[in-house]
């Protein structure tokens, strides 16, 4: 018994270890060049089809994004929209958190 619960703790552990990304990450779309395509990535999958965002962004697997308002913008590589329709580099995305972690 005592090594069953050895082994549920190890298991445990090593899944909240695996998951240490930030949650805000999945609700992050992100604009790649993939053989030569522009590709929409979501949790390092491509997107299949329209995404629609909380608030009412459209975001296509080419990278072209609707806004609510009608207006399309075409996101470039390295570029993310967050579940908010809130356009950021990926690199900044990074940079802000690391600031904020010290």
């Amino acid at each position: 018994m005592k090594l069953f619960s050895i082994l549920t703790a190890c298991i445990l552990s090593l899944n909240i270890m695996a998951g240490n990304g930030d949650p805000k990450d999945h609700d992050k779309y992100c604009a790649k060049v993939k053989d030569g395509k522009a590709v929409v990535m979501h949790d390092g999958t491509p997107i299949s089809g329209t995404v629609t965002l909380t608030d009412g962004t459209q975001v296509m697997t080419d990278g072209t994004v609707v806004m609510r308002d009608g207006t399309k913008v075409m996101l470039k590589e390295n570029e993310c929209i967050d579940k908010d329709g809130k356009i950021t580099k990926e690199n900044q995305t990074k940079e802000k958190e690391n600031e904020s972690r010290k």
